[in-house]
């Protein structure tokens, strides 16, 4: 009878192997795949502070650092800014673009607001707003 339940329990078990045999192997995807992981960890060696920020439903919603800002108009810095790290805010998309909206100065900080479209469509509340410091005195906006 011993023999009877573990020739039961191959019998079994042969089935499952034969079946996982020809599945394909799950991918795995390393972390440093996602271009917002990458441009995160870019932004984190480039900053002189260190990067703070706050997420929500799964966004970033605000980041804090400090990096040099490059270009001659604050519209010209924020872009070169998104250039450089966007794919945290997930600008990776090729039909992804950034349309200037507006740039107010807010004392210490120049505020540069870009409407977010997708193959010339804008993305309902998508807006992108970088803060540019006038200044290296003071260090980022809080």
């Amino acid at each position: 009878m011993r023999r009877r339940i573990v020739l039961a329990g191959i019998g079994w078990v042969a089935p499952w192997l034969v079946l996982f045999t020809f599945l394909p192997a799950p991918v795995v995807r390393a972390q440093s795949d996602d271009p917002r992981t990458a441009a995160f960890n870019a932004l984190r060696v480039a900053s002189s502070v260190p990067v703070r920020g706050s997420l929500g439903a799964g966004c970033v919603r605000s980041l804090g650092f400090d990096v040099p800002a490059i270009g001659g108009t604050p519209t010209q810095q924020a872009l070169n800014f998104l250039a450089s790290y966007g794919a945290i805010l997930g600008q990776t998309g090729v039909g992804q673009t950034l349309v200037p909206r507006s740039v107010r100065n807010e004392g210490p900080v120049n505020v540069a607001s870009f409407r977010q479209t997708y193959k010339g469509v804008p993305v309902f509340a998508g807006e992108i707003s970088v803060w540019v410091a006038t200044s290296t005195a003071g260090g980022p906006p809080a």
